[in-house]
């Protein structure tokens, strides 16, 4: 943004009577301060406007013509921002409604700060024509919104692009000892459209797991058995088995994912309210083939990471279990992705700390820790495989064993191609991959690609020899 011209600031602030009172002042000095500190390749103007009015947002945008945004005040959990009416009481304004302003400003404006409560879903509104958007995904206290404030802009001043500012922010809160530096989400505009894009041309995913829930078809039974476990106190454990390249991973991926995903990200009609209140829910993924994820002091600071919880310096499972204990409040759920590799080639994830992992879901959190691990073999037979006891691999008392799809969900499957299939080539393919998965989507491909280069010649010649090297899932299916 280095520019000889001063980058103008908007900082607009709303405080209504009938509210909560905030220390929009301070929050309006950090910045002032900040940007008086400039460096001598970028200068700013910053301009402000209190008691924000419905009627004063465009006209102010026209006078000031800002490119960056920055507004404080407060925000409802339902991701509407709140403004002041003609008696300084709330005049609440929707995500969709702030979107469809900032789509005409979008050749003008670069950045827009929502540094309010429950904001990232009128961030991700907005940065569907915004390039960089950045939104609050719980409620935030006034110190660590005056904190992310002040690392912001101090790094602006410093000439640091938008991404870095936003990463100092975030720091800027843990350096107070404030644990609530997670709660900031940066969005932008080419995330989004490239989200977009993608979706309206990829239909089926091979060699890697499916991250993004719209692309995930069936397990609806095992789906609603896993949620109906996590709905109340205390939440229950579980383990997903099957074989090798089933969809385990897909599968956690999707729990992680299904319920903070917005609507218009997910397929028309797809079902995503498996939880009463998702915004509660702390997940927690853990791929143990990433190697750093094979030392226990990396791990558990890892966890405490996206807990949210302060990460010591120096971390030992003594401390992360007292950080654990003390400050885990919500709902939380973790993912154990690849669990026989961690008990395989990681001699630091010792007995003694499976049983303090145990330990905190059974008896130190309330009810509000539950572990869920993808596995080959069930959770006993493979801490016995491995020679290790069994107290914290008996505490799995569901086990979702994944095969084929269901012949419906196998058909929505095949349904989200960009081109219908033949009726008999359906068949032919549900025949050949016996609704498994991975062979479903490598034989859908495969005819997919034939349709679009107008060749129907061979694609089953193909197809079959594509799947020969994963036909050992047909085995005793």
């Amino acid at each position: 943004m280095s520019s000889d011209i001063p980058v103008k600031i908007l900082f607009l602030r709303a405080d209504p009577s009938n509210t909560a009172r905030l220390r929009l002042g301070q929050e309006s000095r950090a910045i002032k301060d900040c940007l008086e500190k400039a460096t001598e390749y970028v200068t700013y103007q910053l301009e402000q406007l209190e008691s924000v009015r419905v009627s004063d947002l465009t006209k102010v945008i026209f006078r000031i013509k800002p490119r960056i945004i920055h507004f404080s005040g407060h925000g409802t959990n339902n991701g509407e921002l709140c403004l002041e009416n003609e008696v300084g009481e709330v005049q609440y304004v929707t995500p969709e409604a702030l979107a469809a302003m900032f789509k005409l400003f979008a050749q003008q404006i670069y950045c827009v700060v929502l540094n309010t409560c429950y904001s990232e879903v009128q961030a991700n509104a907005i940065a569907q024509h915004i390039p960089f958007v950045i939104g609050m995904n719980d409620q935030i206290g006034d110190r660590a919104a005056i904190a992310f404030t002040t690392g912001f802009y101090k790094a602006l001043a410093a000439n640091c692009s938008i991404e870095e500012a936003y990463e100092f922010g975030c720091v800027e809160i843990q350096l107070y000892g404030i644990r609530e530096h997670l709660k900031p989400v940066l969005y932008t505009k080419n995330k989004v459209n490239a989200n977009m894009s993608f979706e309206e041309t990829c239909s089926f995913i091979i060699g890697s797991p499916i991250t993004h829930p719209r692309y995930f078809f069936g397990r609806q039974r095992e789906l609603k058995r896993l949620f109906d476990l996590l709905k109340r106190r205390p939440l229950q454990n579980a383990a997903i088995v099957g074989k090798r390249r089933i969809g385990k991973t897909s599968l956690l991926h999707y729990l992680k994912n299904i319920t903070s995903t917005p609507s218009e990200h997910l397929r028309p009609g797809q079902k995503n309210d498996w939880l009463p209140h998702p915004k509660n829910y702390r997940w927690v993924f853990v791929d143990f083939q990433d190697a750093r994820m094979r030392s226990q002091e990396m791990l558990i600071k890892h966890i405490l990471k996206h807990l949210g919880i302060q990460v010591p310096t120096s971390c030992d499972l003594e401390i992360f279990m007292e950080q654990v204990s003390d400050n885990l409040c919500n709902p939380t759920v973790i993912l154990l992705d690849e669990i026989g590799v961690g008990l395989q080639r990681c001699p630091e994830l010792d007995d003694e700390f499976w049983e303090s992992l145990r330990s905190l879901a059974t008896n130190q959190t309330g009810g509000n820790l539950a572990f869920i691990l993808a596995t080959h073999e069930s959770p006993i037979e493979l801490a016995h495989s491995t020679g290790h006891s069994s107290p914290f691999f008996n505490i799995f008392g569901y086990t979702a064993t994944l095969g084929a799809l269901t012949e419906a969900e196998a058909q929505e499957l095949i349904a989200s191609a960009r081109i219908s299939f033949p009726k008999e080539d359906v068949e032919w393919i549900f025949q050949q991959s016996q609704c498994l998965p991975l062979l479903l989507q490598i034989l859908c491909r495969e005819r997919l690609f034939s349709l679009e280069d107008g060749n129907a010649n061979d694609w089953r010649e193909e197809g079959l020899r594509q799947i020969q090297q994963f036909r050992y899932l047909l085995e005793d299916k």
